[in-house]
């Protein structure tokens, strides 16, 4: 609480009302800090929402995915590489074998309210973009975490506790200028853009054959990674 009372009142001269919450959930960006007990370097993610676009920025890994939805609800996702400053563009169907990828949630939120409600509420304290939500979830000798900015719809924290893992996602900055979150989207324009699909026609370009040899892996999986940048896939919190 001391944490978003300081984002809010000192990085950006905010007052949060008592009872409500003035931010727009829409047009906001997020800083995690991940931490993990394994021997693994510690990493920052970036959150950023514009509207219907929401970009997940790794700067150690020095890319950026930004996805939309398409009308029938399926995701498409554009995988930025700034230190070239070229883009892969996928189709909704370049995904997941075809099938393509809907949950939206996961992408806005890092966690879907699916997953979220299969965890016990623990407790709620603070009002207005303060108020958190705790939930957990035990299962075996897992342990999950999250605490909860129902208004905002952001992760505070989020923990994963079991024998061979001690992963721990951890807000550290909040970004509500509209202008600053636009400019982030827009400093993708000028990239050149590959279609996925035309990746193997095009070996001679020295940037996609890098890609090749390196093992490029068609999409990236949004949502919590654990220690080795792997997804924590749903069944971890089921």
């Amino acid at each position: 609480m001391q944490l978003i009372a300081a984002i809010m009142a000192g990085l950006l001269g905010y007052t949060a009302p008592t009872t409500e919450c003035n931010l727009n959930p829409m047009h906001i960006g997020a800083k995690y800090f991940i931490t993990s007990k394994v021997g693994t370097p510690d990493r920052t993610m970036y959150l950023w929402r514009n509207d219907q676009e929401v970009a997940h920025q790794y700067p150690q890994e020095q890319i950026t995915e930004i996805w939309n939805q398409v009308r029938d609800g399926r995701i498409r996702p554009i995988r930025y590489f700034e230190s070239a400053k070229r883009g892969i563009e996928y189709q909704p169907e370049d995904i997941n074998n075809g099938k393509g990828d809907k949950n939206w949630q996961g992408k806005f939120q890092l966690i879907s309210d699916q997953q979220k409600d299969a965890m016990a509420l623990v407790s709620t304290e603070g009002t207005g973009c303060e108020r958190v939500e705790k939930y957990q979830i035990k299962n075996g000798e897992t342990k999950i975490e999250l605490s909860w900015l129902p208004e905002l719809k952001l992760v505070q924290s989020y923990s994963v506790e079991q024998q061979n893992q001690n992963l721990l996602w951890h807000l550290t900055d909040l970004f509500t200028n509209e202008v600053q979150v636009k400019a982030i989207f827009h400093s993708y324009d000028g990239y050149q853009l590959t279609d996925y699909v035309d990746i193997g026609d095009n070996e001679s370009d020295p940037f996609l054959l890098n890609l090749i040899n390196l093992g490029f892996i068609s999409h990236g999986a949004s949502g919590f990674y654990d220690e080795h940048g792997n997804a924590l896939g749903g069944n971890h919190h089921h």
